[in-house]
């Protein structure tokens, strides 16, 4: 068990309680709809949190495939969908309202651009590019 790869799962933890208290300050959204904000972030630090007891306690030996080199890219693209969740009602504008004062549904709201679903697949893919790839290249051992 490599040091760094718990240093990972432990920044994925931090991230899914920031992710989780962001989603709780949101405003203009009622609690339980906050609340399930938290969810795919939650999810990601309990499987970060159960390879972590997987492998000190019973020894990685015991578990190939559940390793935190293999995991913890999986938990931190959940919490990236939570916290992209976040943005996505944190970057929805105001829609036009027409001379009643009703808002003018067009099917395509504005959005703002961290908001898009362009922005969450680039940051899939990052994690992924990293967890997987980057990781093993940068830290080669010669």
């Amino acid at each position: 068990m490599e040091k760094r790869h718990n240093i990972y799962g432990g920044a994925v933890l931090v991230l899914a309680i920031l992710t989780c208290m962001a989603a709780l300050k949101l405003s203009g959204v009622g609690f339980f709809d906050r609340v399930e904000l938290c969810y795919y972030a939650l999810l990601g630090a309990l499987a970060v949190a159960v390879v972590f007891y997987f492998e000190t306690s019973i020894g990685m030996y015991a578990w190939p495939m559940v390793r935190m080199e293999l995991i913890w890219p999986l938990g931190l693209i959940s919490v990236w969908a939570s916290f992209h969740e976040v943005l996505q009602i944190k970057g929805t504008l105001e829609p036009e309202l027409d001379i009643l004062g009703f808002p003018i549904v067009s099917g395509f709201e504005p959005q703002a651009w961290y908001a898009s679903s362009l922005v969450f697949w680039l940051g899939v893919m990052a994690i992924l590019a990293y967890g997987y790839i980057g990781d093993r290249m940068l830290f080669a051992k010669e």
